[in-house]
């Protein structure tokens, strides 16, 4: 089915069941709802829905594509999403692949306090009723009415602020037990820190350092052997060498060869006497055991630390420097709570006019749209029914104000005020949501409309009326209306008929753009029935006549 809704008052019509729904959820699904699996029709793989918007007037829309890097496409935009009967669902936007949350986000962004948000198709209907109840809806739509969103914004922000200095409060106090054993934890960790009065240069060569040392020991002790191998008191060198001399002296008689060997020994015994020398006054160089014990102590003291707080010195230190902080907030817990609690106080103060000029805002505001609504509802038909706003102030502000707004309705000047939701029918509510739309609503950002039956309830003079407002609206606009009233219809600058037809074996439904003679018919048949009589025709004729301009 392909549609193309013009400028101003587009009606769809048709018999119950011929399919009006599911051009309300091909919209509501080029506005980001979620997909189900009964979007799919039977016997086939996916779905298709595609919409084709001109963002003439959207310039809000053109920021938020330029935003996340997608073409406006001259000012056009695109919408795409393929539906599998899988679950691989994709959502295209002027052809980029793009993400369900995105598409929310670009065409139909949620109304918040940092500012006003206008989707690019707004559901009005029957289905809006439970929106139309809700208490925050009632305050949005006041304060859209009265332009109060700035002062909103301010408000928001400073409300946000004194909850981050309440939540530094509240983690503040904790239990003074569970405070103290705290301090008691990080001060023995800071004590043993302290203790090692760590050196970053220092100890970070202090592994090689040690090393270096242990070789150093090794070399006292070769020293040491060394020299009681060569000259001890015990069997050492110089001893034996003596020895043999000495034995070698008292021989009577002594060979040639023997001679010789001596005094190849007696050479030895000269050069190793001077190397025994040299050796001494190398080892006379003193070597501290003590010293590389206590390097030895603080290196495993360093190892049991940087398990604890990290690889590094400087891991160290700087997890040093933390726990001194914390252990400081802690034992000041107390002054900085009150401190906070002051701070808190003045941001209180700051927005107190704030709320007032809010408040003073939405009654003055109120005043002026309960005139309105009830001009509206005049027209509409609705006698003796005067549409109320009450403004209850608050026990404590909060993100919105300090106001609670409430719509109601009254029953003549002197009957009870009471709430939407606890006293009006849904042909009232009806009339009330188009009132409003007419009242509050802002034709300075363009949007499509989409009534789904609003005129639900109604029905011969207050029906016609009801036309004459939704072409009002739609002036500068465009609006989508589903009804099933002649005298709405009758009001169409362009007007839908969708029906069912079998085709090929399949039930498919069909919409048929009604020009002329089909469009008087199409009125006859929603005046009387499926039997069109000359009475009907003529009815519809007239319909028509007196909704031309």
């Amino acid at each position: 089915v392909q549609l193309q809704f013009g400028a101003g008052l587009n009606i769809i019509s048709g018999e119950t069941g011929a399919g009006k729904s599911i051009i309300v959820r091909a919209l509501g699904l080029l506005m980001g709802a979620k997909s189900q699996t009964d979007d799919v029709r039977d016997g086939v793989e996916q779905s298709v829905v595609e919409g084709h918007f001109d963002l003439t007037g959207r310039d809000d829309i053109l920021r938020s594509l330029n935003e996340f890097g997608i073409t406006d496409a001259d000012g056009e935009l695109l919408v795409r999403r393929i539906i599998s009967r899988d679950g691989k669902n994709r959502v295209y936007i002027n052809g980029h692949l793009s993400t369900l949350a995105d598409l929310k986000n670009i065409v139909a962004p949620l109304v918040e306090v940092t500012g006003r948000s206008v989707p690019l198709i707004e559901v009005t209907g029957q289905h809006d009723n439970k929106t139309l109840l809700s208490p925050q809806y009632h305050l949005d739509l006041l304060d859209q009415f009265c332009q109060t969103w700035e002062v909103r914004k301010k408000i928001y922000a400073l409300f946000a602020k004194t909850r981050d200095i309440q939540s530094e409060i509240e983690g503040l106090q904790g239990s003074s037990r569970d405070r103290s054993q705290r301090i008691d934890f990080i001060k023995y960790q800071i004590n043993e820190i302290e203790a090692l009065e760590l050196n970053a240069e220092d100890d970070e060569n202090l592994e090689n350092n040690i090393k270096a040392m242990k070789a150093q020991s090794s070399m006292a002790q070769f020293y040491t052997q060394a020299q009681e191998a060569l000259e001890g008191s015990g069997d050492s060198v110089l001893g034996n060498l003596e020895r043999i001399f000495k034995t070698a002296q008292a021989l009577k008689f002594r060979p040639d060869n023997l001679q010789k060997i001596l005094d190849l020994l007696s050479q030895a015994k000269t050069q190793i006497a001077e190397a025994t020398y040299d050796l001494n006054k190398i080892s006379s160089l003193t070597f501290d055991d003590d010293n590389l014990e206590k390097m030895e102590s603080r290196l495993s003291d360093l190892r049991r630390l940087q398990k604890k707080f990290g690889a590094t010195v400087a891991d160290i230190l700087a997890a040093y420097e933390q726990m001194k902080k914390e252990a400081d907030d802690l034992e000041l817990a107390d002054e900085k709570i009150a401190l906070l609690e002051l701070e808190k106080k003045a941001v209180f103060t700051e927005m107190k006019p704030l709320l007032k000029s809010l408040s003073d805002k939405r009654a003055k505001g109120a005043a002026k749209l309960i005139e309105k609504i009830n001009l509206q509802l005049a027209e509409l038909n609705m006698k003796g029914v005067l549409f109320a706003i009450q403004i209850d102030t608050l026990p404590e502000p909060n993100a919105t104000g300090q106001d609670q707004v409430t719509f109601a309705i009254q029953n003549g000047p002197k009957g009870e005020v009471r709430p939407l939701h606890k006293s009006a029918s849904g042909g009232e509510l009806s009339r009330i949501l188009l009132s409003l739309k007419l009242s509050a609503g802002h034709i300075d950002i363009p949007r499509t409309y989409l009534f789904d039956e609003v005129d639900t309830g109604v029905s011969g003079p207050t029906a016609q009326r009801v036309g004459h407002k939704l072409k009002d609206i739609a002036d500068g606009q465009q609006v989508v209306c589903i009804t099933h009233l002649p005298q709405v219809a009758s009001f169409a600058d362009q007007h839908y008929f969708i029906s069912k037809k079998q085709l090929k074996g399949q039930m498919t439904m069909i919409a048929e753009l009604l020009e002329g003679q089909d469009k008087v018919e199409e009125i006859a048949r929603l005046i009387s029935g499926e039997k069109i009589t000359p009475t009907s025709v003529a009815h519809a004729k007239q319909l028509l006549k007196d909704a031309t301009p």
